[in-house]
């Protein structure tokens, strides 16, 4: 899968995680994500582990920050993309709900929104494919969802 490759969560993978990303809904809307834009493009909330700080609480201070957002304590790991390029690297990828926040633009996200798990698929600048993946490990989407426009 290019940069990355999918290990399950509960892999003893001894990886050094440096950034967490995740799918999050707000609560009470499990079918709707959030969202974030960056200079990149349409992205899912997510940044840098900062020293000291654990995946979880990085993932929580990121998406604040990004969103307005603030996770709920039902969080879950559900998978670690493996750096091809440092293989003692990783992205913590979680699955979870929050509040609805109020968005403030910063320096890094011109905006923030939610959206259904096919309109991420659209707009995500990214990987496709491996967004997709991800999507159907956090049971997201199923196996045969192939709906993004292929540009």
């Amino acid at each position: 899968m290019g940069q990355f490759t999918i290990i399950l969560p509960d892999t003893n993978h001894q990886l050094i995680i440096t950034a967490s990303v995740g799918f999050i809904s707000p609560h009470g809307q499990p079918d709707m994500y959030a969202v974030v834009k960056n200079k990149r493009g349409w992205d899912i909330p997510g940044g840098h582990v900062e020293p000291g700080e654990t995946p979880i609480r990085a993932f929580e201070r990121e998406l604040a920050e990004e969103t307005g957002c603030v996770l709920l304590p039902d969080a879950l790991l559900v998978a670690v993309l493996k750096s091809t390029q440092d293989p003692s690297t990783g992205i913590a990828v979680y699955r979870g709900t929050c509040t609805v926040g109020v968005f403030t633009p910063m320096y890094e996200t011109e905006a923030a929104k939610f959206v259904t798990a096919n309109e991420l698929l659209n707009i995500y600048f990214g990987d496709k494919d491996l967004l997709r993946e991800l999507m159907i490990r956090a049971d997201i989407v199923g196996r045969s969802v192939t709906a993004w426009r292929q540009a």
